[in-house]
Parts: C-alpha cells; sequence; structure tokens
C-alpha cells in the first residue's frame, strides 16, 4: 500500500501481468544457459543469476526518498498502531477494565498533545490564537464530532468483546464500503484508479 500511495507501484493488472511474465522467461533463460553439461545449480546460485540478469528498475523505481518518506514512516505508523491495539486490549480484557472510561482517558491524552501542540508555533494553533476556536464554526461541525465521539466509544467496546484483529478487518471493510459508496454517490457509478491509491 506504502508504495502505491507512493507512486512506485500503479494499480494496473497488465503491469504485473507483463512483470511476471518477463520473469518467467528470464528464468526459463537462465536455467537453460547456466545449467549445461548435466551441472546443477541450488536454487539460491539460480535465482541470484536471474535477478542480476533481469532488470527490475523498468518496472519498479524505487528511490531513497520513497523509503524514507513513505515506506518506512507507514511501516512505523503500522508497527506503532498494532502496539496500541494490543496494549489496549490487553488493558480492556485481562485487566477488566471500562470500555467507556477507558475511551474517556484516550480523549483526554489527546486533549493534552493538542495543547501542547500549540506551544509549538503549529499553523492550526497559529490561526487559533488569532482568530478563536469556534470561528467558521456551523451546525453541521457538530456532525464529525459527533460520528467521531459515538466511533471512539464503538472501537473500545469492540476491542474489549471482540479483539485488536478483528476490529482490524471491520475497519479495512468499512473504509472499502465507504470508498465504494462515496464513489456511487458523488462520482456517478465507480471509483476512479486515483480515488483508490489517495492519489
Amino acid at each position: 500500500a506504502a508504495l502505491v500511495m507512493e507512486g512506485v507501484l500503479p494499480l494496473d493488472y497488465e503491469y504485473y501481468l507483463g512483470f511476471f511474465l518477463e520473469m518467467e522467461s528470464t528464468t526459463k533463460t537462465t536455467m537453460a544457459t547456466t545449467l549445461g553439461d548435466g551441472e546443477t545449480e541450488d536454487a539460491t546460485t539460480v535465482t541470484t543469476k536471474l535477478i542480476s540478469s533481469s532488470s527490475p528498475s523498468s518496472y519498479f523505481a524505487l528511490t531513497s526518498r520513497h523509503v524514507s518518506h513513505g515506506v518506512l514512516p507507514i511501516a512505523i505508523a503500522s508497527l506503532l498502531s498494532g502496539l496500541a491495539g494490543a496494549i489496549t486490549q490487553k488493558s480492556l480484557q485481562n485487566q477488566n477494565r471500562h470500555a467507556l472510561l477507558f475511551t474517556m482517558e484516550l480523549c483526554i491524552a489527546s486533549l493534552l498533545l493538542l495543547l501542547l501542540s500549540f506551544a509549538f508555533q503549529s499553523q492550526d494553533g497559529m490561526r487559533i490564537r488569532q482568530q478563536g476556536f469556534f470561528d467558521e464554526w456551523t451546525v453541521f461541525t457538530l456532525i464529525p464530532i459527533l460520528t467521531n465521539s459515538a466511533g471512539g466509544i464503538l472501537v473500545g467496546l469492540v476491542i474489549k468483546y471482540a479483539g485488536t484483529v478483528r476490529k482490524g478487518f471491520a475497519l479495512i471493510f468499512g473504509i472499502l464500503i465507504s470508498g465504494f459508496l462515496q464513489g456511487v454517490l458523488m462520482g456517478g457509478g465507480g471509483v476512479e484508479e486515483k480515488a483508490v491509491h489517495g492519489v
């Protein structure tokens, strides 16, 4: 997913079909040219020759910036998310914590971090100090506030009674359903390729 979002790997069936067909033909060619006169080689040697003889750069243009600014941050974020989920599940299930109280504690911690960000001259903090906290608020602003509040309560209950893994699957399918519904309702019948990989 990180490579797709960074534009290294496209969402194109023919692209990968061509890559694997070329790899298959290169494998057969390499096997035929390296093994002769009854010689035998192990799989590691053949794979090394295959990689050196192929040209994956024509398919995968991965640079150091893609790794440092795309793949690595997403991998770290995924690791921290999984760790946080495991710790949350252990706290809720093994220590028999109350799910609603635990959700309130997380909200207080998030609020403190947001207030702390104001001290580091963030753009949002500067705008709030200049124009006020409720600037450009409308009645519709309450919709994401209420949905996020209900979502936080539901996430706590799901982790307590179903576990982090099931919560992760539910989140993935929820994102897929939301994407397809958005494409149907707003895009006129389908989801564009750019909308799928976030470009």
